[in-house]
């Protein structure tokens, strides 16, 4: 089922504020791509900090004023996992 227009919307203001934070923090981060199945929405940024990163999005989720979730930060030096992303696409 894919969410409606309304909750497409919310989810984009949700990512627009983190990444608003994240910068107001003055992390650096560039908005990568997201995707939505089975009614999970995952959202990737890339950012070379990522103790700030960490803090920054604890803060945000334990504050509880914005809707709950769940992030992972995974190092890759080499953009490995973005190739691969990349592969998977064009082979697509």
């Amino acid at each position: 089922m894919l969410p409606t227009n309304e909750e497409l919307n919310e989810l984009d203001q949700f990512e627009h504020t983190i990444e608003n934070y994240l910068k107001e923090s003055n992390i650096q981060c560039y908005y990568v791509f997201r995707d939505t199945h089975k009614g999970i929405r995952n959202f990737y940024i890339v950012t070379n900090d990522k103790t700030g990163t960490t803090t920054v999005l604890n803060n945000i989720k334990n504050s509880k004023k914005l809707r709950e979730f769940d992030f992972a930060i995974t190092t890759d030096k080499n953009w490995d996992l973005y190739h691969d992303f990349r592969k998977k696409i064009r082979d697509k």
